[in-house]
Parts: C-alpha cells; sequence; structure tokens
C-alpha cells in the first residue's frame, strides 16, 4: 500500500510538471468517458431497467400473426377472440385486456382530450400492479351498460385534481358522462406500455365494456391487446404450445370465418421484448459507435504517454541501474495511468450529466421512459470500471515498450538519441493505424445516414405542406349519439373554418398521414368470395384533397352530392388503382368493405405516404366521412390551408370550432410541416448522435496524427539537418514527412475499409434510397480522412524544413 502511495504521488507531481499533457489526456477522456457513461445510463434505462410491474418476466403479449395477409403480420385479438383465449388456454395464470381509446374530460378551463384505456378486471392482476388510492374494478362492472367507473393516473390527478385526497367517489366528467372515481394508480406506473400498438400512456382506465358492436364479428377488427401471467413453472415455449392449440380449437368451431388467407397463428412474445423491440438496434448501433470513440480516445492517451515514456527512458534506465526491477517501473506506468483514467473518469461524469439532459430534450418523443433517466449507481459503477479498464488499456503499450528497453544505451546516450527509430515509431504508427481505422468506420456510418437523411428530405410526401394547420377535435357518443349528428356538426365546423379570413381550403380527415394509420379488409369484385386485402383507408370529406394539395389523377373527388342515401362512392390511390386493375382504368370498378358495404370508385389520387416518409406509399382507399361511417373512434382532423404562416389564425380556429360547440376539445394544433419534422425525429436524433461521436473521432485521429509526426521530426531532427545539408530542398523535406504520414492513414484506411464493409450492414435498416455499400459515401469518407491527414501532417512537416544543418554537422 505505501508503495502505490508513492507511485501515486510521483505520478501526480510527473503530471502537474507537464500541465499540457495532463490537460489534453483529461480532456479527451471525459469526452470519451462521458460519452459512454451518457449512452450506458440510455440502455440501462430503456433495455436493462425491468418494467415496472410485478416479476415482468412473467408476463408475455398474446398476439396473432397473418404473414399471407400484408397489414396482419403482427396484430391483436377481436373480442371474440379475446374471450376465447381466455377460456380455452391453460398455461396462464390470467389473461387481461386493453383498447386504446380516447375520451374528452370537461371541468377544466379547456375541454381535454385524454388516452383512455378500455381494461378487464384482471388487467391489474396481470401486472402486478395495485391502486395506491382505492381499489381495482370488480368482475360486477365489466359488462355492457355496467356502473360507470373510473381510475386515475397519477399524473392526471396531480394536474387536474391538485392531489385531493378526497377523490375517491367524486364524479367526473367523460364524454359528458358521470363515472365515479374509485381508484389512483402509482406515479410509477404506465399502461399500455411501449410496443403496443396504440402506445401512449394512458390518462384514465375503465371496465373494458364490450359492446354488442364489439361483439358482432370476430374477425372484423384486431382492437384487443392481450397480454398474459404465465402461471409458475411454465416456459415460454410451453405458453407458446397452449395458445396455438387453443387458436387451433377455435378456428376449428368458426371455419366459416377462418378461410382462405384469413388463419392467422397465435404469438407469444415476452412483454419486455415487446417493449424494446423497436428501438433495441438504435440503442445498440449507438452504444457500438461511442465504443469506438473510446477505442480511439484510448490509442490517442497510448500514443502520448509512448512519447512522454521516450522521454522517460534515461531515467527509467538509472532507476533501473541503481537496483528498481522492472516490474517495479511498470507497476509505477500502470499506477500513472489509471490515475490519469481516474481523473478522466471524474470530468466524464460532469460529460455524461450534460449529455443524458441533452438527450432526453432531444429524444423524449422517439426513446420510451427517457424521463427515468438519470446518473444511477449502475452507471457511476459502469463509470468507474470503464475508467480502470481504460487506464490499463491506454498504459499497456508503454509498459510493455519499458521492458524492452536498452538499459546501457539509454544511460549513455540522452532521450533523442537511446533506443532504435524503427522500433520506437513501430508502436506509435500501429496506434495511428488503428485509431484511423476505427475512425473511418464511424465516418461511413454517419455518412450513409447523412446521405438518407437528405434523400429523404428530397422525397415529396404526396400532399402539399406548406402554409397547412392541423386541428384535431373528437365528438362525444352522448352529445352525437348518431352518425348524423356527428356529421351535422363536422359540416358546420368546415363552413365556420372557411369563413376565416385567410383561410383559403378546408378539409377533414379520420387519419391524417405520418400520424394516425387505419387499415380495413376490402373485397374487389371479380375475386374470389372469400378474398379480401388489408388495405389503409381514410375516411375524408369534400374538399380534403385540395386542402392537403393531393393531385386528381382521375375522375373526381368527393362532393357534397355524396350522401348517407346516395351509393357509396370511393376514391383510390394511384398505387391501388395499378395493384388491382393494371393497365385498366380504376373509374367505375367496384369493391366492398368487410363484405356489407359496397362502393364505387369514382376517382384516383397521387399516392401518399401514409406511415413515413421513407416508406413505400401504400395502396389507399379514401371514402367519405359524410356518406360512411367507420371504426369506434370520433376523433376528426381539420387540415386548414391558409394564405400566410398558418399559425395566425389558430386563434380564429379555436373560436370557430367553439361556436358551434364549446364543450369540443381543440388539441394538437400544429402545421404540417412540423408533423412531416417530428416523423423525421428518430432519423434525425440517430443521424446527429452518430455524426457528433464521428467528429469526435476525427479531431482525436487528427490530434493523433500530429502527436507521432512531431514526435517523429523531434526524433529525426538530426536526420533532416544532414539531408538539408547534403542538399535536400525544403519540398522535398516536408514531403518525406507528409508521406509518412499518408502511409500510416492509407493502411488505416485500408484496415477500415475492411471493417466498415462489416459494420455499416448495421445500419442498413435505417437507410433510405441508398445501398450500405455506397461508392461515392465510401470515396468521400476516405477523401476526407486523407485531407485531414494532410492537415494534421502539415505542421509537423514544415517544422522538419527548419531544422539548422549546422547542428546536425557539429553532432556528426
Amino acid at each position: 500500500m505505501t508503495s502505490f502511495v508513492q507511485d501515486f504521488r510521483y505520478g501526480l507531481r510527473g503530471m502537474l510538471r507537464a500541465p499540457g499533457f495532463g490537460a489534453v489526456a483529461v480532456v479527451t477522456l471525459a469526452i470519451a468517458i462521458g460519452a459512454n457513461t451518457a449512452m450506458f445510463s440510455v440502455i440501462n434505462t430503456l433495455l436493462l431497467h425491468p418494467l415496472r410491474y410485478g416479476d415482468p418476466s412473467r408476463i408475455v403479449a398474446l398476439q396473432q400473426s397473418n404473414p399471407a395477409i400484408p397489414g396482419l403480420e403482427v396484430t391483436g385479438v377481436s373480442p371474440l377472440e379475446y374471450l376465447d383465449y381466455r377460456a380455452r388456454t391453460h398455461a396462464f395464470a390470467t389473461i387481461g385486456g386493453v383498447i386504446v381509446d380516447d375520451m374528452n374530460l370537461a371541468g377544466g378551463a379547456e375541454p381535454q382530450r385524454i388516452k383512455t384505456g378500455r381494461i378487464t378486471p384482471s388487467t391489474f392482476d396481470v401486472l402486478g400492479v395495485q391502486p395506491t388510492m382505492g381499489r381495482a374494478f370488480t368482475e360486477n362492472e365489466d359488462h355492457y351498460g355496467g356502473p360507470k367507473v373510473v381510475i386515475l393516473s397519477y399524473a392526471l390527478w396531480q394536474q387536474n385534481f391538485g392531489g385531493d385526497k378526497g377523490i375517491l367517489g367524486r364524479e367526473i366528467q367523460l364524454d359528458k358522462m358521470p363515472y365515479t372515481v374509485v381508484g389512483v394508480m402509482p406515479a410509477s406506473f404506465e399502461f399500455p406500455y411501449h410496443g403496443m400498438m396504440d402506445y401512449e400512456p394512458a390518462a384514465v382506465w375503465i371496465p373494458m365494456d364490450f359492446t354488442p358492436g364489439d361483439m358482432q364479428n370476430r374477425a372484423d377488427g384486431y382492437d384487443v391487446e392481450a397480454f398474459a401471467r404465465m402461471k409458475p413453472g411454465i416456459t415460454l415455449a410451453q405458453a407458446q404450445q397452449d395458445a396455438e392449440a387453443a387458436r387451433r380449437e377455435l378456428q376449428a368451431d368458426h371455419s366459416d370465418v377462418y378461410t382462405g388467407k384469413l388463419q392467422p397463428f397465435a404469438r407469444v412474445t415476452p412483454m419486455p421484448e415487446v417493449a424494446v423491440a423497436g428501438i433495441r438496434p438504435l440503442l445498440l448501433i449507438l452504444l457500438g459507435a461511442v465504443g469506438f470513440v473510446l477505442l480511439i480516445a484510448c490509442v490517442n492517451i497510448a500514443n502520448l504517454l509512448l512519447v512522454r515514456a521516450s522521454g522517460r527512458e534515461r531515467e527509467f534506465a538509472l532507476r533501473t541501474a541503481l537496483g528498481a526491477r522492472s516490474t517495479r517501473i511498470v507497476r509505477q506506468l500502470m499506477t500513472e495511468c489509471v490515475m490519469l483514467a481516474a481523473i478522466g473518469g471524474l470530468a466524464g461524469l460532469g460529460v455524461a450529466w450534460a449529455a443524458i439532459h441533452l438527450i432526453a430534450r432531444m429524444a423524449s418523443s422517439q426513446l420510451p421512459r427517457l424521463a427515468d433517466l438519470s446518473l444511477d449507481p449502475a452507471a457511476l459503477a459502469f463509470t468507474f470500471a470503464v475508467a480502470v479498464v481504460t487506464g490499463l488499456l491506454f498504459g499497456l503499450a508503454p509498459a510493455l515498450r519499458t521492458l524492452r528497453m536498452d538499459i546501457y544505451g539509454a544511460i549513455k546516450s540522452n532521450s533523442q538519441q537511446s533506443g532504435s527509430a524503427q522500433g520506437r515509431f513501430r508502436w506509435n504508427n500501429g496506434l495511428v493505424v488503428l485509431e484511423t481505422a476505427a475512425t473511418l468506420v464511424l465516418l461511413l456510418g454517419a455518412g450513409l445516414l447523412i446521405n438518407s437523411f437528405i434523400r429523404v428530405l428530397r422525397v415529396s410526401p404526396g400532399f402539399d405542406p406548406d402554409n397547412v394547420l392541423i386541428v384535431r377535435t373528437a365528438f362525444d357518443s352522448t352529445t352525437y349519439p348518431t352518425p348524423a349528428a356527428r356529421n351535422a356538426a363536422k359540416t358546420r365546423i368546415l363552413d365556420r373554418l372557411a369563413a376565416i379570413p385567410g383561410v383559403k381550403l378546408v378539409g377533414a380527415t379520420s387519419q391524417l398521414p405520418l400520424t394516425d394509420e387505419r387499415s380495413i379488409g376490402v373485397h374487389v369484385e371479380g375475386e374470389a368470395e372469400n378474398e379480401f386485402h388489408m388495405i389503409a383507408n381514410e375516411l375524408v370529406s369534400p374538399g380534403y384533397f385540395q386542402a392537403m394539395g393531393i393531385s386528381l389523377l382521375q375522375g373526381r373527388s368527393f362532393t357534397n352530392q355524396d350522401r348517407s342515401d346516395t351509393p357509396g362512392a370511393a376514391v383510390v390511390s394511384d398505387s391501388f388503382a395499378r395493384k388491382f386493375w393494371p393497365g385498366e382504368s380504376a373509374l367505375g370498378k367496384r369493391l366492398s368493405w368487410a363484405g356489407r358495404w359496397p362502393f364505387t370508385v369514382v376517382g384516383v389520387v397521387a399516392d401518399v405516404r401514409l406511415s413515413a416518409i421513407d416508406s413505400v406509399p401504400p395502396p389507399t382507399i379514401y371514402m367519405d366521412m359524410l356518406q360512411t361511417e367507420g371504426g369506434r373512434s370520433a376523433r376528426t382532423v381539420f387540415a386548414i390551408r391558409s394564405s400566410a404562416d398558418p399559425r395566425g389564425v389558430i386563434p380564429e380556429v379555436r373560436r370557430a370550432v367553439w361556436s358551434v360547440d364549446g364543450s369540443l376539445p381543440v388539441y394538437d394544433v400544429t402545421s404540417m410541416n412540423s408533423v412531416i419534422a417530428e416523423s423525421l425525429a428518430r432519423r434525425r436524433f440517430m443521424m446527429l448522435l452518430l455524426a457528433v461521436f464521428s467528429g469526435i473521432a476525427l479531431l482525436l485521429a487528427a490530434v493523433g496524427l500530429y502527436g507521432v509526426l512531431s514526435y517523429s521530426v523531434a526524433q529525426r531532427a538530426r536526420e533532416m539537418g544532414l539531408r538539408i545539408a547534403l542538399g535536400a530542398t525544403p519540398r522535398q523535406v516536408r514531403w518525406l514527412v507528409l508521406r509518412g504520414g499518408l502511409a500510416v492513414v492509407g493502411m488505416g484506411i485500408a484496415l477500415g475499409l475492411v471493417g466498415g464493409l462489416l459494420a455499416t450492414k448495421l445500419v442498413s435498416q435505417m437507410l433510405f434510397g441508398i445501398a450500405a455499400i455506397d461508392p461515392l459515401t465510401y470515396t468521400g469518407v476516405a477523401a476526407l480522412l486523407v485531407g485531414v491527414a494532410l492537415a494534421a501532417s502539415y505542421i509537423p512537416a514544415r517544422r522538419a524544413t527548419m531544422v539548422d544543418p549546422m547542428l546536425a554537422l557539429r553532432c556528426e
């Protein structure tokens, strides 16, 4: 212990004598360790922390998969299927279900639209969580026409009711119906969880209360997200077999429904896996990127230490001659390295703290549970471990070289003469090759994502987003119990919006591109009777296509003559027409929805990218919302095209909606350009982080190459002087140094290209309009590295031409 303290004190004095070296090393390590700690905190929060349910490893999602029908690859279950699985399975202790919906909450300064979870009473038993106040639902409350009871989320209880502990037993207004509050959930409870189809944490929960409409058709709508808790001792494979056996039984009992391609399979997936399925690959890519940054930082520090150790060879040789063992000197070096890493780690905690707050702000809407992000004990332990391992790694090279030191030569000569020049530079050059290769891999990943993002921005979404304002509202079933009542209100709102000064066009839709998705089962006339296709669908008003700037290619759009008492009219997208009627006109073709409602195609419009800008526009069928009623939700989205900045008409828009009904919520008011920007937020986030990591890596690589070449010039000063004395021109000397730098970087680029061919396949799933092996990107990144290498080499090369040849001649 005493010798360790001595080593520590000696190393600290050495750092204070070389403050420049210490500052560069600490800053380099702080950035690298801080970035790694921040990314570990994100991954620990999102991937490693268990969900805040009781024993979440026993909870599974019970889904269905019908790969034969596009759009039904992974779905929930219908209400009747949910009841069948609950009755026929034996591997589960209990099964729950939820339907995600929205309701209007009255009583505040303005009407609110809140997310609602319709749940079975078994839900809280499955999740292993109970209300922190009050009670859960009972079986007697879960039936059509049953008691109107509600459980509040902790956040809503605090925000809307001030945390009033007397809330139990009070009534609140949901869709203008009185609901009695029977419970409040804990602050940590979040449900639905991330990964579910309609993910968004609910503000309130009400009994499932299957309606007669829910029970009409077992294959019409898979709205129920089913989940279950496996019995003790049951494995995931056994649960899958049990669910699949139940599926075969129920399909055999209803063979008239499950015909043709409609024969879904049961799918049992651990809930933690479902919760992170969409983000795991992205986070692992970022973790690999910061790992490369840490590797490059270690290489840089190792090079600095090698240079510093070269200057201390005479010191180490004298200590060895006076009786110090080689292991004692190596321990001294390793102690200094670990001490340096520890200081860098402490500074890295500050970098990590700033980084996680920045990440949480940038990606709160893209990555779930980031509100829990913090520097917890696990992150602190990770930082400590990284610091120690880092210190050992970058101290290894100088320590090994010390073991091979020529003691006699080091004592006899000064620091610039001792040792073999070739052996001295081999270590440094090898580390720069490794550093360059790692930097190239990072730059290739960032370059591909940037190139891909630029291509995405050039893609036309199929509509004109400029000067379009988006406003949402929803009609409750109490005030508007019939389609006619809702349609009358929608028409009045459209008229009031159109009358606002500065508004040019208005329209309405049930699903807004890039934010909402909806599919329906469509049968095309002329196909087999049991043949149907899952097709993207929107219910729109007359004027919607004009307001959104969607081009009409054939026929007509909807008009006020398309009413509920007239034949059904449909407008299809260009890709729909080409898929089902190639080489023919789609106009006049007939199709039906759910086998009940017939429609005739009256128009064809341009394709619209519905789910994402970087996705292929799906075949789409549009129906007139004033003619056709569909779905359980009464949500309506108004698109308002103005002559200038649409934000200027927001107050008038609110007043126009409330002039029709002051109890209607007006929410999610935004511009269509903002909707597009939000849809690209995750891609932008990944691109920016990878670009930042690559920029840091490039800077570190440039510093590393500069340090190696500066050291090389200093060690070869006499050689340069002799060359000049013998007639070498400054250009020849300069080229000698530049050639050495470019040779090292060239080897690094060659190694990096090989690694890049493998690594860039990991980001291929995030690319759009570009292959993982893109010659232009690879060439550009390699040219960038060569340019940086030339810049980093120029100052040492210029310094080499300024060596005094008389000094070299006097020494000779």
